[in-house]
């Protein structure tokens, strides 16, 4: 699998902090974006090929959601750390009419490209398609 389903991951492989493009917004509804933090993934690493070319990486972050309508996740990465930004849309689970509370996931790591660090970004959204902040997240790809 040559995406990096970060997925549940980019929570994962993203390590914690915010920024990345796409912070917050809202749809004039008048709803209110969720907010994520605390990402927490593991392994931050791997080996080229290792795994038949993915490692799978799980992973926590916490979330507030005061509308309680948290719908789904988005990991963005570059694959290989180049080009266009990849979305991978995760539905959530478990945090329906929750205003609080820990999202747990699983992801992948690709690791058929070459070494080095690449990253990724992660961001919830409300059934209303309201936006959360944006979450970094790095891994490193070894020889």
């Amino acid at each position: 699998m040559k995406l990096l389903a970060l997925l549940p991951i980019a929570l994962l492989l993203f390590g914690c902090g915010s920024g990345g493009d796409g912070d917050g917004g809202g749809n004039g509804d008048g709803g209110t974006a969720p907010a994520i933090s605390n990402l927490n993934y593991s392994p931050n690493s791997a080996h080229v090929g290792e795994g038949g070319g993915a490692v799978t990486v799980t992973g926590t972050m916490d979330f507030v959601d005061p509308d309680g309508d948290l719908d789904f996740v988005r990991f963005r990465y570059r694959p290989c750390g180049t080009g266009d930004w990849t979305n991978n849309d995760v539905d959530i689970t478990g945090v329906s009419g929750l205003t609080s509370g820990t999202i747990t996931f699983t992801g992948y790591i690709d690791t058929t490209c070459p070494p080095g660090s690449n990253t990724a970004q992660a961001s919830a959204f409300d059934e209303a398609g309201h936006q959360s902040n944006t979450l970094n997240a790095s891994w490193e790809l070894l020889e």
